[in-house]
């Protein structure tokens, strides 16, 4: 026959005291507390907010393998000592069709985006301007999923 107190030191695992439960619980409820702030303020953006837009510029082969997307990345050079001070940036590169600055921070870049009405994208830190109206809405999605998706990675 079990008595009350008993009864009140377990939960429904079996022989586990209630107490180590709500514990265990406590301690891991917490952790992923830690580990969302962490992710939210740092870890999501870490390999992304020094990511050159280098990255970008297409291959001699990307560019020949006839693939239409490539052809709005074309001309792609480091124009930072000339756009940069005009605009704030840390990096830009100007092509043909489009120009792709970095920011030091996502609010600089927001600004910049807003500036140019409705004539480009932002991805965090980096700002895809369409300087050619010829560009395609299909092209223009696949520069931002570009952007989106990609992530420097400390091995490069």
């Amino acid at each position: 026959m079990t008595n009350d107190s008993d009864a009140k030191s377990t939960s429904g695992l079996g022989a586990v005291p209630l107490k180590f439960v709500v514990i265990a619980v406590s301690v891991f409820l917490a952790f992923m507390l830690v580990v969302v702030i962490f992710v939210e303020y740092t870890g999501s953006d870490l390999n992304r907010r020094g990511m050159s837009v280098s990255l970008f510029v297409p291959t001699a082969e990307e560019l020949s393998d006839g693939d239409e997307y490539y052809s709005i990345l074309s001309g792609l050079t480091d124009k930072t000592s000339e756009v940069c001070p005009l605009v704030g940036c840390n990096q830009a590169y100007e092509g043909d069709r489009v120009t792709l600055v970095r920011f030091d921070t996502k609010k600089q870049a927001t600004v910049y985006t807003a500036l140019l009405a409705g004539e480009a994208y932002q991805s965090d830190w980096i700002v895809a301007h369409f300087t050619d109206p010829t560009i395609t809405d299909e092209h223009r999605m696949r520069l931002a999923g570009s952007l989106d998706g990609a992530w420097a990675s400390d091995d490069l």
